[in-house]
């Protein structure tokens, strides 16, 4: 779980989808995440060189902050390469941010 304007972090696992056994972030060579509106017009990329890092075999994915900020409907999406050339989709999903009140 994330909490509005106070996240700017995502940490992705990655396992192997038959045998279920975790995959360490490190075996892949290529890693994207991106962001983007429900119509498609990407709002941020991530790559292995600039905003993602592995850490503990995990990858870690660092976002603006203003990115959650943003109220409405988000997709996430990450896509992998490993060292033979294979692609895959390790994470597809929408996000729906809801602007929260505090009344004092």
């Amino acid at each position: 779980m994330t909490y509005q304007a106070d996240d700017n972090e995502i940490y992705v696992p990655v396992t192997d989808e038959r045998s279920g056994q975790p995959i360490s972030a490190t075996d892949f060579l290529e890693a994207v995440y991106q962001i983007s509106t429900t119509r498609g017009v990407v709002l941020f990329t991530a790559t292995l060189l600039d905003n993602i890092s592995v850490v503990n075999g995990e990858f870690k994915i660092r976002y603006p902050r203003d990115m959650s900020q943003a109220v409405g409907d988000q997709r996430h999406e990450m896509r992998v390469k490993d060292v033979q050339g294979n692609e895959s989709t390790i994470l597809q999903t929408t996000i729906k941010n809801v602007s929260t009140r505090i009344r004092i």
